[in-house]
């Protein structure tokens, strides 16, 4: 329905994902790699420390900075995300 000229089969085209942008710097977590997670923690990207949280009840996540201020995030579909994003690094769950 959308044709994309970058395609990725490593996710459903439509799995949801959530994507940051810091500095010319793409990142994404895949709702299922979400899911293997505690729900709340840590990352870096791009030298900048994140706090992400993950509501698996809702399915919905947000993006905070150090402060706890929350961070322009993308919710979208994975087609979608790595079609503009296609040299996105990729968060892979942690074990709970």
């Amino acid at each position: 329905m959308f044709p994309v000229t970058k395609t990725s089969k490593r996710y459903h085209p439509k799995e949801q994902v959530l994507g940051i942008e810091i500095n010319g710097y793409f990142k994404v977590y895949p709702f299922v790699e979400l899911e293997k997670t505690n729900g709340d923690f840590t990352d870096t990207v791009n030298g900048r420390q994140l706090l992400i949280r993950y509501n698996s009840e809702h399915r919905t996540g947000t993006i905070l900075d150090q402060q706890g201020n929350e961070l322009p995030g993308v919710a979208t579909y994975w087609f979608a995300w790595y079609a503009f994003h296609p040299e996105t690094e990729i968060f892979s769950g942690l074990p709970k």
